[in-house]
């Protein structure tokens, strides 16, 4: 047993009870000693009681009025009443009050020890078999918490077996991002992936001390009180509520649209095209207004989260393929209250995508020389007047990109370089060569794809005409 209390108002009574306790080597992990009915009420109240021996005098019926007491509450604890009052109509009442056995106050140490070590067989017993059922009540508990609407049949034989077992049904629910070392313990399960969020079933009473432990600085949702499982979907749902409040940080109440609001796929298109480039703040701009619009109400969660997943989407499908790196899991973002808020989670989306966008860049040569063709643009746009640019791009063209294919560029050789364009159907002056030349890196390995600097090409035409 854990937990006994002992409750009489001599000091004496208490002293011999405690110490036949200890001396009978029962294993008992605390002897919680009260003087007081209101004492010993609370002490059942704060904490799981095993055994309650209470001491009756011919002036005193605490101990009566805290038998019925714990007899309303259905509290599981075994009372043992010893009593002065030897009348055959004390001895009845005790017994419909709850009380497993009675002793006069001459009774005899072993009958005592007797009494407790019987109980506690049939506290091992029942711990035994509740633990032989836990797997099964965790797994129809869970199958309760994943429906919208809760199956009346299984929630009674639920609260039949818990009534058995348990006695005082009273739990909350608690919605988090937060992970237990076990799904199963004593005063709580855990239950995870229940519409995106981890769902903590624990007992009312330890609830609070467990959120003060565990939970203070994570974003949370709780609901009240419930003494009945088919009240679950309610108590879940009001959980899940609370949790999404805090997660995506509304700064006002508003009523949203009727239709979710959407990016348009040409616009998502270019949030994925902009990985591997040097404009990567676009992206990080982009989030922030997107987690400003959630906060300020102007779209709704909802739409949010369907943003998020078409985000998701294109990232996956798009890199997943080629970036192989330890570092990089593009599969965290799959869920979005896997974090603690939205500002967390759209933090994540751009230090993932910076991540990508660096080993693209570090590793492979399309996107390396994508970069390179940007700054060359970028030179180009700087350093020539309007009608130089066009003039300029139409005399590229694909057929020096072709040439640069096969050519290596080598360190301060400007002559064979301009040997190799010197037949008549080049265009470009010394001079030009010479300015593209400075904006590219000395060095240039061989160009492997041509089809992929075509498609360079069409980029610079499309980023000239925005």
């Amino acid at each position: 047993m854990k937990n006994i209390i002992i409750l009489d108002n001599k000091d004496s009574s208490i002293r011999r009870i405690r110490d036949i306790i200890r001396y009978s080597k029962i294993k008992v992990e605390n002897i919680i000693e009260c003087s007081s009915e209101l004492e010993a009420y609370n002490g059942i109240k704060r904490s799981n009681v095993d055994l309650l021996i209470i001491g009756i005098t011919n002036s005193n019926k605490d101990g009566i009025i805290l038998a019925k007491k714990i007899k309303k509450l259905r509290l599981k604890t075994n009372i043992i009443a010893i009593s002065e009052r030897d009348n055959t109509s004390d001895i009845i009442e005790l017994l419909r009050c709850g009380v497993r056995e009675y002793f006069s106050s001459e009774f005899e140490d072993y009958e005592l020890i007797t009494t407790i070590k019987s109980l506690e067989e049939e506290y091992k017993e029942e711990e035994s078999e509740i633990g032989d059922k836990v797997p099964l009540l965790y797994e129809q508990l869970k199958y309760l918490l994943l429906q919208d609407d809760i199956d009346i049949n299984i929630a009674n034989n639920l609260n039949s077996v818990l009534s058995k077992h348990i006695i005082n049904i009273s739990y909350k629910i608690i919605c988090t991002n937060y992970e237990m070392k076990s799904k199963i313990n004593n005063n709580c399960l855990l239950f995870q992936n229940i519409k995106g969020h981890n769902i903590i079933m624990i007992k009312a009473d330890k609830a609070q001390n467990f959120i003060d432990k565990n939970l203070s600085a994570l974003d949370i949702g709780v609901s009240k009180e419930y003494t009945d499982i088919k009240f679950l979907i309610d108590a879940l749902s009001e959980g899940i509520q609370g949790r999404e409040e805090k997660f995506f940080m509304q700064l006002s109440k508003k009523d949203f649209a009727t239709e979710n609001i959407s990016i348009e796929e040409n616009e998502l298109e270019k949030f994925i095209q902009l990985i591997g480039t040097s404009r990567l703040d676009s992206n990080y701009n982009y989030l922030k207004r997107l987690v400003m619009a959630v906060k300020r109400c102007e779209i709704s969660p909802r739409s949010f989260l369907e943003l998020s997943k078409e985000i998701y989407n294109k990232i996956h499908n798009t890199y997943s393929g080629i970036i192989i790196d330890e570092h990089i899991k593009i599969e965290e973002l799959e869920n979005p209250f896997a974090y603690t808020n939205i500002d967390i989670y759209c933090e994540t989306i751009y230090k993932l995508i910076l991540r990508i966008n660096n080993n693209l860049i570090n590793n492979y040569d399309y996107y390396r020389n994508r970069i390179k063709i940007e700054k060359a643009v970028q030179y180009i746009n700087k350093n020539y007047k309007k009608n130089k640019i066009d003039e300029l791009y139409y005399r590229m063209g694909n057929a020096l990109l072709r040439e640069i294919k096969t050519e290596v560029i080598k360190k301060n050789d400007n002559k064979s370089f301009i040997k190799n364009y010197s037949y008549t159907n080049l265009v470009l002056t010394a001079k030009d060569i010479k300015r593209l030349k400075k904006v590219f890196d000395k060095d240039f390995e061989k160009i492997k794809n041509e089809l992929a600097y075509e498609r360079l090409q069409r980029e610079i035409e499309y980023s000239h005409s925005m």
